[in-house]
C-alpha cells in the first residue's frame, strides 16, 4: 500500500511528465499522435519510479517507445530541474502500455 507522500509524488511526477512529453511532442512538429502518463508508481524509499504509458495510435508506437526510452536521460534531466531536486528525483523505468482503438 502506498503511502499518502509516495501518492503525492507520483501525482506530481505524472503531471509534470505528461506536460514534458507533450510539450517536446509540438516542438517536434508531431500531429496525430497521443501519448498519456496513464499511472506511476513510486517504491517506498522514492528511488524507483515507474511509469505507464499510453500511446494512440499504436501503429507507430514501437518508435515512439524506442524513441522516449534513447531521450530517457534527458527526459529526466527536464523533470528533476522541474522539481528542483536533481539527486533527489527517482530513476525513471518506464512501462509501456499500447493502446488499440
Amino acid at each position: 500500500m502506498e503511502s499518502q507522500r509516495q501518492k503525492k509524488i507520483s501525482s506530481l511526477i505524472q503531471k509534470e511528465l505528461a506536460g514534458l512529453i507533450n510539450e517536446d511532442l509540438r516542438r517536434g512538429g508531431i500531429k496525430n499522435l497521443i501519448i498519456s502518463v496513464t499511472k506511476t508508481r513510486v517504491s517506498p524509499d522514492l528511488s524507483l519510479c515507474k511509469v505507464y504509458l499510453s500511446i494512440f495510435p499504436s501503429d507507430n508506437s514501437v518508435a515512439q517507445i524506442a524513441l522516449l526510452q534513447k531521450n530517457s536521460t534527458k527526459i529526466k534531466y527536464d523533470l528533476s530541474v522541474i522539481l528542483r531536486s536533481e539527486e533527489h528525483t527517482s530513476e525513471l523505468q518506464s512501462q509501456f502500455r499500447i493502446s488499440y482503438a
